[in-house]
C-alpha cells in the first residue's frame, strides 16, 4: 500500500473484526405471510434493506437467533455475477427486522474500526478489484469469494476521530453525488420525452409550414403526397421487372409476352381504420410501399479482429443513432457478399432484441455489413 498520513496505518480486515466473519442462512421461501423475514441479495446490491429486498423463510428460529441483523453489521456478497461479487453495504436498519441468507457474509468491526468507514472503503475501487480477482466458480456460474479472501484484505486506517470526519464528508458528497445524479436522470427523461414531442410535431404537420399552405401563400401549383407515392410505386414495379427481365436473361429465357409481369405483387394499402386525420397534401403509406429491396444482414462469426470488413450489430443502434463503438470485423474479405453491404439513405431495423424498447431502426451513411437481426423491414 502507498505512503499513508501521519497517524494511520495499514492493516487487514481480519484485524479490524470484532468477532468471526458469518455466513448467513440458506432457507426456502414459505410462499405465505408467515415465517421468518430474510434479506436478499438485491438488498445489499441496492443498498437497500426495505421489506420490498426481503423474503419470509421457512428458517427455524431457535436456529438463526445470531442471525439478526443490527445496525452497523457490514454485509458482503460472498456469490453474485462477476461484476457484483464482493458487494458490501451497511446495514442501518431496525433490529430484529430480518436475518441474512447464505450468500451473505456479515462482518462486525471492533469499536476503533468505525462501521461506515470500513463499508465505504469495501466500495472502493481496489476493494473491488481485489474480491472480483480472488472470486472462484465455473463458467457461467456466480462466483465466489471466500471468508479467507475478505480476512485479508488490506485497508488503510486513520484514528478513530478522522474515520469519523472522512465519514461525514463522504455522506455530505455523497449525497450531493446522488441528487446531481436523479436531476441528470430526470433531464434525460425531458429530453426522451421532448424529442418523441418533436417527432410527434414533425409527423403532424405541425413543425414547418406545410407544402400546402406554402403553395397558397406563394399563388402556386403544389404535387400531392398522394400523387407522389403513385410515382414511387409505379417507380417500384419498374425496379422490378428491370431485376426480373436481369434474371431472365442470366438463364437464357427469353419472354414471349408480359404474362411473367402478373407475378409483381402490389404492396399492400394502409389500413386507414383508427387512423388521425393527415394535414392536407398528406397521404398515409405502408413501409412496404416505399422501399424497393429488403433483405437480412449476414449471419457468418465475427470477432474483434479480422481482415473481412466491419459489421454492424445490435449495440451500435441506440436510440435510433449509429455507433461505430466496439465494432466486430468478419474474418477474411470473402466472408461477406456485397447484398449485405449497407449504403447511403439505407434504413436499418432491429427486428429482435430481448428489450422492446431497443427494437427500432435507424438511417445509415457509410458502407458497412451489418448482422441478421438488423435489417430493412420485410
Amino acid at each position: 500500500m502507498s505512503l499513508l498520513p501521519a497517524g494511520w496505518l495499514s492493516a487487514n480486515l481480519g484485524d479490524l473484526l470484532n468477532e468471526p466473519l458469518r455466513n448467513g442462512h440458506s432457507a426456502k421461501a414459505t410462499g405465505t405471510q408467515l415465517g421468518v423475514r430474510t434479506l436478499t441479495l438485491s438488498a445489499v446490491t441496492e443498498g437497500d434493506f426495505s421489506v420490498k429486498n426481503t423474503k419470509l423463510t421457512v428458517a427455524d428460529p431457535a436456529k438463526v437467533s445470531d442471525l439478526w441483523a443490527r445496525s452497523g453489521d457490514i454485509f458482503i456478497e460472498r456469490s453474485n455475477t462477476p461484476e457484483l461479487v464482493g458487494t458490501a453495504k451497511l446495514y442501518l436498519g431496525a433490529e430484529d427486522f430480518a436475518i441474512f441468507p447464505d450468500l451473505l457474509i456479515r462482518a462486525r468491526t471492533v469499536p476503533g474500526a468505525t462501521p461506515p468507514y470500513v463499508a465505504h472503503y469495501l466500495q472502493t475501487l481496489r476493494a473491488r478489484r481485489h474480491f472480483q480477482k480472488a472470486a472462484q466458480g465455473i463458467s457461467g456460474s456466480m462466483p465466489k469469494i471466500s471468508q479467507a479472501t475478505i480476512v485479508e484484505l488490506e485497508l488503510p486506517v486513520a484514528p478513530c476521530a478522522e474515520q469519523q470526519r472522512i465519514v461525514e464528508a463522504l455522506d455530505s458528497y455523497l449525497t450531493r453525488l446522488d441528487a446531481a445524479e436523479q436531476a441528470l436522470l430526470r433531464a434525460q427523461a425531458n429530453l426522451k420525452r421532448y424529442r418523441a414531442s418533436v417527432l410527434k410535431a414533425a409527423v403532424e404537420g405541425r413543425l414547418v409550414p406545410t407544402e400546402a399552405e406554402l403553395a397558397r401563400q406563394e399563388g402556386r401549383e403544389y404535387e400531392p403526397a398522394s400523387v407522389l407515392l403513385l410515382r414511387i410505386l409505379a417507380e417500384r414495379r419498374l425496379r422490378w421487372e428491370k431485376a426480373e427481365r436481369a434474371k431472365m436473361k442470366a438463364k437464357g429465357i427469353a419472354p414471349k409476352d408480359d404474362r411473367w409481369k402478373a407475378k409483381y405483387e402490389e404492396p399492400a394499402a394502409p389500413d386507414l381504420s383508427g387512423l388521425p386525420d393527415l394535414p392536407e397534401g398528406w397521404c398515409w403509406a405502408t413501409v412496404e410501399g416505399l422501399y424497393w429491396d429488403a433483405d437480412y444482414g449476414t449471419s457468418q462469426k465475427c470477432g474483434p479482429v479480422g481482415d473481412g470488413p466491419a459489421v454492424l450489430r445490435i449495440p451500435n443502434i441506440r436510440n435510433q443513432r449509429i455507433d461505430l463503438g466496439n465494432l466486430k470485423f468478419a474474418a477474411t474479405a470473402d466472408q461477406l457478399s456485397r447484398d449485405g453491404e449497407i449504403r447511403t439513405g439505407d434504413f436499418l431495423f432491429i427486428r429482435t432484441n430481448g428489450s422492446r424498447d431497443l427494437i427500432g431502426g435507424a438511417r445509415w451513411s457509410p458502407p458497412i455489413c451489418h448482422d441478421p437481426a438488423i435489417s430493412p423491414p420485410t
